[in-house]
């Protein structure tokens, strides 16, 4: 994890080095910068669907933070649901369902984009 106690990271060190991991597909960096920039600066501006988006995305490349996913995307799917990242957010919480062994969730994302979603 991220010593943000030791090293007293400012705002925009954390988002930096967010999305520098994030672009060197470093996820399981990425996903530590992203969650320890939503714990430690939880009413932060940069905090948008764009921010909750690409930290579920790190958060499940990485193999390891499946609650990151859900808690990062679920967020996103509530506060922002005309966000152009709100399909995208579904279906990757899906697949952490199904990762999961949470079938019957999976089921119900796959479902819903068959009825609300037929022409993607």
């Amino acid at each position: 994890m991220v010593k943000f106690d030791i090293y007293k990271w400012t705002p925009s060190q954390v988002l930096a080095m967010a999305e520098k991991e994030f672009e060197a597909k470093n996820y399981e960096k990425s996903a530590q910068f992203f969650t320890t920039f939503a714990n430690q600066f939880p009413g932060h501006e940069r905090i948008n669907d764009a921010f909750l988006f690409q930290a579920g995305v790190a958060a499940y490349e990485s193999g390891k933070h499946k609650d990151w996913v859900l808690t990062h995307l679920e967020k996103l799917v509530e506060s922002y649901p005309t966000s152009k990242y709100y399909r995208g957010a579904k279906l990757w919480m899906a697949l952490t369902y199904l990762d999961e062994g949470k079938d019957a969730e999976f089921f119900n994302t796959v479902e819903e984009f068959r009825k609300k979603y037929r022409n993607t």
